[in-house]
């Protein structure tokens, strides 16, 4: 129960009201070792997802077998797979797999589609908030259009970068090179050569996950 109150998805409510939504809606919580997929990409979609434990990444395969990293669920009481859910797509155009290891709670869709027979104030609080987090997640898609309409592989890592300074310009980065690839749309060698050319040019410092940044000015400059 201590990782639903901490999503976004059930803010304002007592444990008594998150208990009578579960039990209304038919909720149930699933378990997924490594690798396991949480939903297929063409899998219709039913329900919609809250992580509870663990990590999701949401991916998407070309023609070509290339995976393109979309986003990825790491964070407690984090929703997905909801956008599909109130759109006439029939499937998913993408697909959530596993890291390592994952609990998710799994709300089937017809809960969001019509308010309880008896007006329960609960329900109208879970919809407002599901809205709420859909509105912030357009416009997180727009700062990813923003990356991505990047004329050049420095300007977007220095968008990517300057995204997530935290205190003393440290960026503690969850992706590992090649997910960072993925999600910048480039080739992981061209990535490699471009943040140590970077480094060679005094713009940052790299220790594993760990990125400095020595010339906050410089960086900025390719934005």
């Amino acid at each position: 129960m201590e990782n639903m109150k901490e999503s976004r998805l059930f803010c304002s409510m007592t444990e008594e009201e998150i208990e009578k939504c579960l039990k209304c809606s038919g909720a149930m919580i699933k378990t997924y070792c490594s690798d396991e997929i949480v939903f297929h990409q063409f899998d219709a979609p039913e329900r919609l997802f809250v992580l509870l434990e663990g990590s999701v990444t949401i991916c998407q395969d070309t023609n070509f077998g290339k995976r393109n990293i979309m986003t990825q669920i790491q964070r407690k009481g984090d929703i997905f797979g909801e956008v599909y859910l109130f759109m006439e797509h029939k499937h998913y155009e993408v697909y959530g797999v596993v890291s390592e290891y994952a609990r998710v709670l799994q709300i089937p869709k017809h809960f969001f589609y019509r308010s309880c027979s008896n007006n329960c104030r609960h329900h109208e609080k879970l919809i407002y908030n599901l809205i709420s987090i859909m509105a912030d997640k357009a416009y997180m898609l727009n700062r990813k259009l923003q990356l991505m309409s990047c004329g050049t592989l420095r300007e977007k890592i220095a968008r990517f970068l300057s995204e997530s300074f935290a205190e003393n310009n440290n960026i503690n980065l969850s992706m590992t090179r090649e997910e960072m690839a993925d999600y910048l749309g480039v080739a992981r060698p061209s990535l490699s050569r471009e943040l140590m050319k970077m480094k060679e040019d005094g713009i940052i410092e790299i220790k594993g996950k760990s990125v400095k940044v020595l010339n906050e000015k410089a960086l900025l400059e390719y934005l």
